[in-house]
């Protein structure tokens, strides 16, 4: 049997981060130009939640010559 206690008075920190921001904690390793999101998860993802692109960054592509 496994027990668990809570206790919601304790406080983590990482580095002296107690809050998980979404500018620095959530990334998209994508980029806005991908077929697999539609318009609605795109604009949900940039505009409501303000999450930033890691990879690709949405202001580059690469095109083989």
């Amino acid at each position: 049997m496994i027990s668990v206690r809570l206790a919601p008075n304790c406080a983590r920190n990482i580095g002296g981060v107690t809050q998980s921001r979404r500018e620095t904690f959530i990334t998209i390793f994508a980029a806005p130009m991908e077929n697999s999101m539609s318009a609605d998860d795109l604009h949900f993802l940039e505009e409501q939640l303000e999450v930033p692109y890691g990879r690709g960054d949405g202001g580059s592509t690469w095109h083989p010559s």
